[in-house]
């Protein structure tokens, strides 16, 4: 669903009183929330780039390579390197990488290309035909039933608020189970047999 879809869901549900950018208000509210919640797949994006630079939409780095050797970088607190290289002049082939005024940078420096696996901030919706990140199965339960919990609780109707906000509650459950659970496999099931042994 797009914003006017999911606008309409909302007005339909008994808000048609509300103007269209409460309505909206309350829907960008939960989007936001729920995507701050977890590192959600559907925000995992990537990039190359030539360090330092800066990610727009970053909200968290989960992996950077060094492209030119095929080698990943740890993250490391600039504040330790600075202990190292207090005028952060090693040149080479980097080995770590650090935040740093809203960029990324690379120790050693270097200008080789790196690939950057990381996480998003999800963009308001601002336009009619903006679509939400979330899958579309959850949509309606997250955001939908987020934003009449606000709506009645913005109306002083406490018991729909909170039926609305369990509905919503209950979604992301689902979808944390959903998305976030994809290995069943463990080492806890693995069975242990030992040999026939023969006393004499």
């Amino acid at each position: 669903m797009n914003l006017a879809e999911l606008r309409q869901e909302v007005s339909d549900r008994g808000f048609d009183y509300l103007p269209a950018a409460r309505i909206n208000r309350f829907l960008n509210k939960r989007y936001r929330r729920v995507c701050n919640l977890e590192a959600w797949p559907f925000l995992e994006a990537s990039t190359t780039l030539t360090a330092p630079a800066s990610i727009p939409d970053l909200r968290a780095i989960l992996h950077v390579t060094d492209t030119s050797g095929n080698r990943p970088l740890g993250y490391e607190d600039y504040r330790t390197i600075l202990d190292r290289d207090p005028n952060l002049r090693a040149n080479g082939n980097p080995t770590s990488w650090y935040l740093f005024d809203g960029q990324l940078h690379v120790y050693p420096l270097s200008g080789n290309t790196l690939s950057v696996r990381y996480l998003r901030r999800a963009a308001p919706l601002t336009a009619d035909a903006d679509k939400p990140l979330i899958p579309e199965e959850y949509q309606y339960e997250i955001l939908v039933e987020g934003a009449c919990a606000d709506a009645y609780r913005d109306s002083d109707n406490a018991e729909m608020a909170a039926l609305c906000e369990a509905e919503y509650a209950s979604a992301i459950d689902d979808m944390r189970n959903d998305l976030l659970v994809p290995n069943y496999d463990g080492p806890s099931d693995i069975a242990i047999t030992f040999g026939a042994s023969t006393d004499w």
